[in-house]
């Protein structure tokens, strides 16, 4: 096993696989049962901040990365500048992380990616959605989703569409995708004011945030749609597709009470409760449900495997039952993963325990989790973290005011193959109050993860002759950008 050569903006890095063993070199502690391994990582340097902030892989075997930045932007030898504050960047990437496009989006005001799946991306943005070949599309009120279809070959943006009617104005940028086998995009998120997609009937008009789920077709009109007529809070953050039977599973968080209809409704506990709901292809309620003990919960995220299983991964607080008896957080907010059968039902469950200072809605955002099945339905679960989490009894940990991000897989019987973490030793994200991350995993189970650092990101590991490879990436100016990719 040898180390990939360095290129110009980017660390290239190879981890063993020990299977069984821990290996601590620096900042890095890995626990591995399975082969796993960093086989590269990069830096998208620039003038200001920069965030990757979704990840996409496409039936080509590339990867699409997406997210925001300031003043000037670099990857590999292509670089962006902004016309204005905060740009957003779009990006396809070889699977050995070589640069085939890179390219700005501008608009008005706001320009954000919040979501992608394959080679479909989608945000929000306000007036014109731009590029340097010119308009994308055009919003009709306050803000708009766009819908872009990205080449998985060349990176050109080859159809740009502008969604959400005259009314809309996203409040809490939730938004999240998924693409059936069909070719179908699923949209999720939350809205406030009106929304409409052409060919459903439109959503009520709404003076705070309420969910909306809608499916459309290659032409951007919507087959069907599911809305919740309640006047409190209530929002999906996560959207995902078994490609197999195209069954619908979401997750996010509610106040007040939630109906699906034929399903028993979800009244709210009092605080912030998390739920999960599955859907046939024709937009049938199949199940339903909801956590809450009158505390505030969050950050879910949801997963679907074919064969009919579906995960919900989110933060919680206090003492919560998820169907195999109750959890118990340790101090503020723990993770947890719970897989349900077809019909609904918990298969397993597992607690990720997190030491750290108590966190809630009233004092800090949650840091971003996200989960996705692999081709084989192993799960794989990222988060950022603070402090220290134990897994399944393995113990990763980071000094009290550094963020780490963790990474674990488990199997289909909810048995951990490995885990392990990543960081930098000065970065403040927890304390400002968020860490972003973004998810992908290719066709051969490899695990892409994007987010954003402020000093030195180690990946440092000992290799498997013996040599230590230790080359961290560094931010240059602000907080970078970064994406990596691990084998497996």
């Amino acid at each position: 096993m040898t180390p990939h050569a360095r290129i110009r903006g980017a660390a290239l890095i190879v981890l063993a696989t020990l299977g069984g063993c821990d290996i601590v070199a620096g900042y890095d502690r890995l626990t591995l049962r399975d082969s796993a391994h960093v086989t590269w990582s990069t830096a998208l340097t620039g003038s200001g901040d920069a965030s990757v902030r979704v990840l996409g892989a496409t039936s080509a075997g590339t990867i699409l990365a997406a997210g925001t930045f300031e003043g000037d932007l670099q990857l590999g030898a292509a670089t962006l500048g902004t016309k204005g504050t905060t740009s957003a960047f779009v990006a396809l990437l070889s699977r050995e992380g070589a640069v085939q496009q890179l390219g700005a989006l501008e608009s008005t005001a706001v320009a954000r990616p919040l979501a992608a799946s394959g080679s479909k991306l989608a945000g929000i943005f306000t007036g014109e959605l731009v590029t340097q070949a010119g308009t994308l599309a055009t919003a009709t009120g306050d803000d708009a989703l766009f819908l872009l279809d990205v080449s998985a070959t060349s990176g050109a943006i080859e159809s740009a569409r502008a969604l959400g009617g005259a009314g809309f104005v996203s409040p809490e940028q939730k938004l999240d995708l998924a693409v059936d086998s069909a070719g179908n995009t699923l949209l999720g998120g939350s809205y406030g004011g009106s929304l409409t997609f052409s060919g459903c009937a439109p959503y009520p008009a709404k003076t705070k945030p309420n969910l909306f789920l809608a499916k459309l077709d290659k032409a951007g009109m919507c087959l069907w749609s599911i809305q919740n007529d309640d006047g409190a809070p209530q929002r999906i953050e996560s959207v995902a597709v078994d490609g197999l039977n195209d069954f619908v599973v979401v997750g996010g968080e509610f106040v007040g009470k939630l109906e699906f209809a034929g399903m028993p409704v979800l009244q709210n506990s009092g605080g912030v409760d998390l739920f999960i709901a599955r859907f046939d292809a024709e937009g049938t309620a199949q199940w339903s449900r909801s956590f809450g003990n009158g505390l505030a919960h969050g950050g879910a995220r949801v997963a679907a495997a074919p064969g009919g299983y579906s995960a919900l991964v989110a933060w919680f607080d206090g003492t919560l039952d998820f169907g195999a008896g109750p959890l118990v957080a340790t101090r503020g907010h723990d993770l947890v993963v719970a897989n349900f059968r077809p019909n609904g039902q918990l298969e397993w469950q597992k607690q990720l325990a997190i030491v750290r200072p108590a966190c809630d809605l009233t004092t800090c955002e949650f840091d971003d989790v996200r989960a996705m099945f692999d081709p084989e339905g192993n799960l794989v679960v990222s988060s950022a973290f603070r402090g220290s989490v134990s897994i399944d009894g393995v113990s990763l940990g980071t000094t009290d005011d550094a963020a780490g991000y963790l990474l674990a897989k488990f199997d289909r019987s909810g048995h951990l193959l490995w885990s392990g973490h990543f960081g930098d030793a000065n970065d403040d994200c927890s304390e400002r109050g968020h860490c972003e991350l973004a998810l992908t995993i290719d066709a051969e189970r490899n695990v892409y993860l994007g987010g954003s650092f402020n000093g030195a990101l180690d990946f440092s590991a000992v290799v498997h002759d013996g040599a230590l490879s230790n080359a961290p990436l560094f931010a240059e100016d602000g907080r970078d950008a970064f994406l990596a990719k691990f084998l497996r």
